[in-house]
């Protein structure tokens, strides 16, 4: 029987995390703004060719549009991002996200220069700064522990819905609007251009759904009166030259500074190596920047909050999973933009087939191996805590074996089937590195851990991995030679993932003393 303590805390926990039916609305509204966020992050994929053409572009130039531009705000503002999570409403920050981002991506359709376009993009990634840091932690908080990975797991669908969406809906406008824009009167309007203002407008209307999520630790002071605008300014501010600097040396002298001067050293001496040898200079300067926005809030965390420094970038089982995990996500965005343009340029298909049946095959395939990964994750677990590191390493060498089987066949069956086997190889592994990742951490750091872990994931997998492909494209004049670049990453992830997995049970330790000194300080 259960006691009346036990039914008291019962109630309590219900009363925080909502009842059944609100965490299925809660989910919901989640799972949708994630289908709009990567339908408007991926768009570009069906667009990328008449973009190329209209525009005057190169495919490193594409890749940057999808990758390095998305990027650069992306992950300076995505690890501002983690401060205001843990402290302020986050149904109200999503909202304001959500909005943003659905906005300027209406905006890039007024677009006519790779300047413009460009612009469009970083906005859109500032904005869905907000999206990935919130969603994690709010399901860190609305869902228990042995509910968590499923609700991952169905949250993870998203993209796959998104994606897949977009494709089927963008492929048909750019085949039909040259016989339709005449009915119209618009036909002075870009093919290319139509469907960031489809994608666009609904984000409004979920921005709106959004704010109506009830945040679990809502009721906390200091939530209610936070002032978000000064945090996320005092937080991106430290994180930018010379600001940084000087940051760095108030909160450890001259040593700070010292460590500080050395990242920027190291970036800037990485990036004119780059630059030296592709000659792009716009690619390898944003990417510097980011990345010394990533060593200096490092540094920052390091000296500010030791404790979650501790059990994160001091970790050794957190690093080397959230490194091993981000080059899986190298391969699995850089395969999974360049695919559809793969398809328009080897394969011979049209913009709607292309649409329609990759996006099923994309969608099917996501779904798949995203629950599959999930549910193999959550039983492994059970018998081995580090379940979650193996399902990624799987999930690569799966990747892998099917990219090949891509870039080899010739006919357009057989490419989708290819495609499908990808899609299912490549989604493996995001729920249970995102549910390993929570359990890590204690719930009022995860906030600041999701933004930190969403920030590797798109800063390392998407800053060089299109780019990369569209650049071997254009030197090799062959998009199917190119397509197996992001597998020079192979053998490192691997090594990682193993490393995290034999480190694995000194982090749980660290993170469960962590808990019991907090509690008896109390």
């Amino acid at each position: 029987m259960q006691g009346p303590a036990e039914g008291e805390a019962m109630a309590a926990d219900i009363g925080r995390r909502g009842s059944a039916a609100y965490q299925a609305y809660v989910l919901f509204v989640l799972f949708a703004v994630n289908v709009l966020n990567f339908a408007d992050r991926s768009i570009l994929s069906m667009l990328a060719d008449p973009i190329k053409h209209d525009l005057g572009l190169s495919d490193a130039q594409i890749g940057m549009l999808v990758g390095t531009f998305f990027v650069l705000l992306n992950s300076i503002a995505g690890l501002a991002m983690g401060a205001i999570v843990d402290g302020w409403l986050r149904n109200r920050l999503l909202a304001v996200g959500v909005g943003l981002w659905s906005a300027l991506t209406a905006l890039s359709g007024l677009s006519t220069s790779f300047v413009q376009l460009a612009l469009a993009r970083i906005g859109v990634g500032l904005g869905e700064a907000v999206g990935s840091p919130v969603s994690h932690s709010l399901i860190g908080d609305v869902f228990t522990a042995e509910g968590r990975g499923r609700a991952f797991a169905l949250f993870f669908c998203a993209p796959s819905v998104g994606i897949a969406t977009c494709l089927a809906v963008s492929g048909g406008i750019v085949q039909a609007w040259p016989q339709q824009c005449g009915a119209l009167g618009l036909c002075q309007v870009a093919a290319w251009k139509v469907p960031f203002f489809v994608f666009g407008v609904p984000g409004l209307v979920f921005a709106v759904l959004a704010a109506f999520i009830r945040d679990p630790a809502g009721d906390a002071p200091s939530r209610r009166a936070a002032r978000p605008g000064a945090v996320a300014m005092r937080e991106i501010v430290a994180l930018l030259p010379p600001f940084s600097i000087i940051v760095a040396a108030r909160l450890a002298g001259g040593r700070g500074l010292r460590i500080n001067l050395t990242i920027a050293a190291i970036v800037v001496a990485i990036a004119a190596v780059l630059i030296a040898l592709t000659g792009d200079w716009v690619q390898w300067i944003s990417v510097g920047a980011a990345f010394y926005a990533l060593g200096s809030w490092t540094q920052g965390q390091y000296h500010r909050d030791p404790a979650v420094h501790a059990l994160t970038i001091g970790s050794p089982a957190f690093l080397s999973a959230v490194l091993g995990a981000a080059l899986v996500g190298t391969a699995s965005g850089a395969i999974g933009f360049w695919c559809i343009p793969f398809a328009l340029r080897e394969m011979g298909m049209d913009h709607a087939t292309t649409g329609k049946v990759l996006g099923l095959c994309i969608a099917g395939g996501s779904i798949s191996g995203t629950l599959l990964g999930g549910l193999i994750a959550d039983r492994w677990r059970r018998s081995n805590p580090a379940a979650a590191l193996w399902v990624a390493a799987i999930s690569m060498i799966g990747s892998a074996v099917a990219t090949l089987a891509m870039v080899m066949v010739r006919d357009p069956a057989a490419y989708a089937v290819a495609v499908t086997s990808f899609m299912i190889a490549t989604t493996m592994w995001a729920p249970g590195i995102a549910a390993l990742v929570q359990d890590l951490i204690p719930t009022p750091m995860r906030g600041r851990v999701a933004a930190l872990y969403t920030v590797s994931l798109t800063l390392i997998g998407m800053s060089a991995g299109p780019y990369m492909i569209g650049k071997v494209a254009d030197l090799s004049g062959s998009l199917r030679v190119a397509m197996f670049t992001p597998y020079a990453a192979l053998p490192p992830c691997l090594l990682l993932l193993a490393f995290a997995a034999r480190r694995l049970p000194a982090a749980y330790r660290a993170r469960d003393h962590y808990l019991t000194e907090t509690t008896n300080g109390l």
